[in-house]
C-alpha cells in the first residue's frame, strides 16, 4: 500500500512537470490533438444521444403505455392521472438522457486514448530521444506494436473501470433497497470511489 501512495505521488508530480517538458522540447502541439478529437467525439455523441433518446423513449413509452394525457373532464382524479402520465413521460426522457451522457462521459476518454495511440507512440520515442539521446530508426513493425499495445491497455482499463463502477452501484442499490436510510452515506462513498477509480 505504501508503494501505491509513493507511485501515486510520483505520478502527480511528474504529470505537472510533463507540461513544461513538452513545451520546452517542441511537443506542445501534441496537446491540441486530443482536444480536437474530444470535441469531435462529444459533438457526434450529442447528436447520437439525441437520436437514441428520441427513438428509445418513444419505444419505451409505447411499451409502457405512458405519454402526455389530456384531461377528459374536470374531476380531481382525472387531473391526478394526467399529472402522473405527463410526469412519467418526462421522467423516461430525463433518465435516458442521463444514462446516455453517463456512457458518453465514461467512454470518451478511452476512445481518445485509442485514437491517440499512434501519436503517443511517436511522443514516447521523441521523449526518450530527448532524455537519453538514444535515437531509433522508424520501423513500421515496431510502430504497429506500440500502437497495438496502447489500444490493448486502453481497452483493458475501460473494462476494468466499467466493471468496478457497476459493482459499486450494484452494492449501493442493494443497500438502498434493504437499508434505505444508509443509502445516503453509501451513495456519497460510491461517488467518491467512482471518481478515484476513474482518475
Amino acid at each position: 500500500m505504501l508503494k501505491f501512495f509513493k507511485d501515486f505521488g510520483l505520478g502527480m508530480s511528474t504529470a505537472f512537470q510533463g507540461f513544461g517538458f513538452a513545451f520546452r522540447n517542441g511537443m506542445g502541439h501534441f496537446f491540441i490533438y486530443p482536444l480536437i478529437i474530444t470535441v469531435g467525439i462529444a459533438l457526434a455523441g450529442v447528436q447520437f444521444i439525441e437520436y437514441g433518446v428520441t427513438e428509445l423513449s418513444a419505444w419505451i413509452k409505447m411499451a409502457m403505455g405512458i405519454g402526455p394525457m389530456e384531461i377528459a373532464d374536470e374531476g380531481w382524479w382525472e387531473t391526478i392521472k394526467s399529472f402522473m402520465a405527463n410526469t412519467a413521460d418526462y421522467l423516461v426522457s430525463i433518465i435516458l438522457w442521463m444514462a446516455f451522457y453517463f456512457i458518453l462521459h465514461k467512454t470518451i476518454k478511452y476512445v481518445v486514448l485509442i485514437l491517440m495511440s499512434p501519436i503517443m507512440a511517436l511522443i514516447s520515442e521523441k521523449t526518450e530521444e530527448v532524455l537519453t539521446g538514444n535515437t531509433y530508426p522508424f520501423e513500421w513493425v515496431q510502430f504497429a506494436k506500440d500502437v497495438w499495445r496502447g489500444v490493448c491497455i486502453a481497452t483493458r482499463n475501460f473494462f476494468i473501470e466499467t466493471a468496478l463502477i457497476i459493482a459499486l452501484w450494484m452494492v449501493n442499490i442493494g443497500v438502498a433497497l434493504f437499508i434505505g436510510p444508509l443509502a445516503a452515506v453509501t451513495s456519497l462513498i460510491t461517488l467518491v470511489l467512482g471518481l478515484l477509480i476513474s482518475s
